[in-house]
């Protein structure tokens, strides 16, 4: 039977009928606003064209073409929350489970451990689809993160291996710091890193049993300075951020902070005439840098009895407001014991924002990091952490990634009186291994520097017989073609060695000994000589510098540990360079000339 509807049609007939036929059309909501809805045309099989309302397309170049403040403006709580997390992960790929912590914590910024790499080339495609995924989702790049310092704290294998700090604080010219500096960055730049967990700036001697020790540019504060700042220039010319660590002075503890509680009763003046002093000549380099918070306790110039990453008074008055620091504060891991042991890693989070760090950094446990996120979203709805000081945090950490992802990076090599080499950066044949011929002519360089400083003195130009004690047949062979009435062999003795050096110090008639000691066993030999019979020695170590004791009975320390390079046929060429010298009688110049 048919119906006649004689009514006109409207728009409820149209739905009801409409929904009847075409089950799967859902009705445009329009929008409230006078403004016109931008549409799109659908057209179905029938060719009948339905209208339907759409979203503009994102601006890929929104992070690029945009101020920091207009970034800033068009982000909602969650983003803002987001980037101040520093994450580790256990992955070495982008995989779904990574991709949706990343999304629903708005990360900002990635950790990269030895953990995450299996070889250059994966490392590279981690960090690119890191960087893609948070630009597609967020549309701000993420800071790349890694810990790069050189000695025993490398997460990238290289050949050769990147050197201790310590052997720059021993050279007078910081070029040398600023070239290592440079070559770390160009290699970090070239893998998808920004972010560089150094330069150490703690002050250590690493004669004591500083945990830092060798990690440490030295003990004289006046060279940590300048050698650290040479240092994170080089970094910065190659839109590397440098992250100086650990403020306020981390070099005098013996323990493992990321083991038990520690803490410093360094007085102010002692502080401030010593720890701050690197910090801050460091500060100068403006805000396109970051400072890494210490988890210790400063008792003899803070009063809370906090660790320094929940200390206000160390982190807003002293470093920024007394040293001027403009850049981004970021703490140490959250997970360490020193910061664990009271608080739970989200509740140390947002204390350590209160307080005024601008990063937090969770080195693994997704849900430690969930936790932190939610924890500090709820405290900026309840506002007890202020959305200004969100933002201000937030604007810092922009204005790092605004800098890193600005092509191409400017030469600064103010610093540096040598330029330094073209890039040669390759990978090993196994893929796991970058091979870095400028580090390798860089070390050399700084074993020359060394050598020079120690044989080349005035006070050794007297000085016409010459003795080398070693059991190097190498070194042995390199240099015995010299005269012998200059130069002299004696083989480490293999039986009653302590004894058996002694009595030939006692008994030879040498000016100045060249000892080489290849390892701890002989540097215990050498310490076991209560008497040297008032000769000279000059000791070349290859062994943990700790363990060659009361150094000042000694003429000078050339201390070799941890130079990957073969050393024999430079120590060789500098001894052979050193006896010619005095043969000719050109020593005394060379001497003044030394670096």
């Amino acid at each position: 039977m048919l119906f006649k509807f004689s009514a006109k049609p409207t728009t409820l007939t149209f739905l009801i009928f409409g929904s009847l036929f075409f089950p799967n059309l859902v009705p445009a909501q329009v929008p409230k606003t006078g403004l016109k809805t931008p549409v799109v045309n659908v057209v179905s099989k029938s060719n009948a064209a339905v209208r339907f309302p759409v979203s503009p397309t994102p601006d890929p170049n929104f992070f690029q073409n945009s101020t920091v403040e207009q970034i800033l403006g068009r982000m909602s709580i969650d983003d803002k929350v987001g980037q101040l997390l520093l994450v580790g992960f256990p992955q070495e790929k982008l995989d779904a489970k990574l991709a949706q912590h990343i999304s629903q914590n708005r990360v900002g910024s990635f950790l990269i451990f030895k953990r995450n790499i299996v070889s250059i080339d994966q490392l590279k495609i981690l960090n690119t689809s890191l960087v893609d995924y948070s630009m597609d989702k967020f549309r701000i790049p993420p800071l790349m993160a890694i810990d790069q310092e050189g000695g025993n704290v490398n997460r990238i294998t290289t050949n050769p291996k990147l050197p201790f700090l310590f052997h720059f604080g021993d050279l007078t010219d910081s070029k040398f710091s600023y070239h290592y500096g440079y070559y770390t960055g160009q290699m970090l730049s070239s893998l998808g890193f920004n972010l560089n967990l150094a330069p150490v700036l703690d002050i250590a001697d690493f004669n004591s049993n500083s945990f830092i020790a060798l990690r440490s540019f030295g003990s004289d504060p006046g060279r940590v300075a300048q050698n650290g700042v040479a240092y994170s220039q080089g970094l910065v010319s190659q839109k590397v951020i440098p992250t100086a660590k650990h403020f306020p002075g981390l070099g005098s503890t013996t323990l493992d902070p990321h083991n038990t509680v520690v803490s410093n009763s360094a007085s102010w003046i002692e502080m401030e005439r010593n720890d701050f002093l690197p910090f801050k000549d460091f500060a100068k380099i403006g805000p396109n840098s970051a400072v890494m918070m210490s988890h210790m306790i400063y008792k003899g110039i803070d009063t809370s009895g906090l660790p320094a990453s929940f200390s206000k008074y160390l982190m807003n008055d002293v470093l920024r407001k007394r040293l001027g620091f403009q850049g981004v504060i970021v703490t140490d891991d959250l997970h360490m014991k020193s910061s664990s042991s009271t608080v739970t890693p989200s509740e140390a989070a947002l204390k350590s924002l209160k307080a005024g760090s601008d990063l937090v950094m969770l080195s693994w446990s997704f849900t430690e990091q969930s936790k932190t996120f939610a924890r500090i979203k709820d405290a900026v709805i309840k506002k007890e952490l202020s959305i200004e000081e969100v933002n201000d945090k937030v604007r810092r950490i922009l204005t790092l990634k605004k800098y890193v992802y600005t092509k191409p990076a400017p030469e600064n090599r103010t610093i540096a009186s040598v330029t330094p080499a073209a890039p040669q950066i390759k990978v090993s044949a196994n893929k796991t291994t970058v091979e870095s011929a400028p580090v390798t002519q860089l070390l050399k360089s700084v074993l020359d520097a060394k050598m020079r400083s120690v044989f080349f003195r005035p006070q050794l130009e007297e000085k016409k017989q010459l003795c080398l004690v070693s059991d190097q047949k190498k070194l042995f062979d390199l240099i015995g073609k010299k005269d012998a009435n200059v130069f002299k062999g004696y083989f480490y003795p293999k039986t009653s060695p302590a004894k058996s050096l002694a009595q030939f110090f006692k008994t030879s008639n040498c000016d100045l000994f060249i000892v080489t000691i290849e390892n701890n066993q002989q540097a215990a030999v050498i310490n076991q000589i209560a008497d040297l019979n008032n000769k000279k020695l000059v000791i070349i170590n290859h062994a943990i510098p700790t363990m060659v004791r009361n150094r000042a009975r000694y003429f000078s320390v050339l201390d070799l540990y941890g130079i990957s390079i073969k050393t024999d046929e430079l120590l060789a060429d500098k001894i052979s360079e050193f006896t010619n010298m005095i043969l000719r009688g050109q020593f005394h110049s060379a001497a003044n000339n030394r670096n």
